[in-house]
């Protein structure tokens, strides 16, 4: 197995500096100490990081095991039963190992990408229309300061009223929406975090299971 040091970081092209790796490389070390390691310094890499380190220094069974669970759990999370009949046909068949194939793949995103635009459609539509009031809006507050200071805009002041009101509303959603989108940025990064956490114990288990990679490596002329 390859000892992993602050010099093959360097040759692999390490974003972290020169400073950190001698840090965190007290001492060669062995993949697995890479992906578990919390003493000290270790406490600030995050699981992607120490991936980073794994899909390098692996061997190519070890990666192809750890690649497998990771892709089982992604299809049968989020393919199985996303709601596009077409992703979950595929997924099914994916599973199954009845059909793994690189076209039908490509097929499955394809119905992905146009649900996903047809989403998409249907936001754009009702962005235009929040568009649409926001100039509604900018009308009625000229109509309401004209209104403030002649008695003849008053039929006019009580339709900017109106309108205002409509726009506080719009304005409403759009905070909303605001709050969605931080919601949801907060959560995929969390998810994001969370997956990755998954993938480093998807390795751990494969560098454990020794007798199957021995086997694998043994298959493919490795050891």
């Amino acid at each position: 197995m390859i000892k992993i040091t602050a010099e093959w970081n360097k040759e692999h092209l390490a974003c972290y500096p020169d400073k950190r790796l001698a840090r965190l490389y007290d001492r060669p070390m062995e993949l697995r100490d890479v992906l578990t390691r919390k003493d000290g310094p270790w406490d600030e890499v995050p699981a992607k990081d120490r991936m980073w380190v794994f899909w390098r220094a692996a061997t190519q069974a070890q990666q192809a095991a750890t690649l497998e669970r990771i892709v089982t759990r992604a299809v049968t999370n989020h393919c199985l039963t996303c709601g596009i009949a077409a992703v979950e046909k595929w997924a099914a068949k994916w599973l199954s190992g009845e059909d793994r194939s690189g076209k039908a793949a490509k097929a499955a995103e394809r119905a992905a990408r146009a649900a996903r635009a047809t989403r998409a459609t249907r936001a754009a539509e009702w962005a235009a229309e929040c568009a649409e009031w926001a100039e509604c809006a900018e009308c009625a507050a000229v109509t309401t300061r004209w209104a403030a200071t002649a008695a003849e805009w008053a039929a006019r002041a009580a339709r900017a009223a109106v309108i205002t009101e409509w726009a506080a509303e719009w304005a409403a959603r759009a905070a909303v929406i605001t709050e969605w989108a931080e919601e949801w940025a907060a959560e995929w990064a969390a998810r994001a975090a969370a997956e990755r956490d998954l993938q480093l114990l998807d390795a751990l288990d494969v560098l454990d299971d020794t007798e199957t990679i021995a086997a694998l490596d043994a298959a493919e002329g490795e050891g």
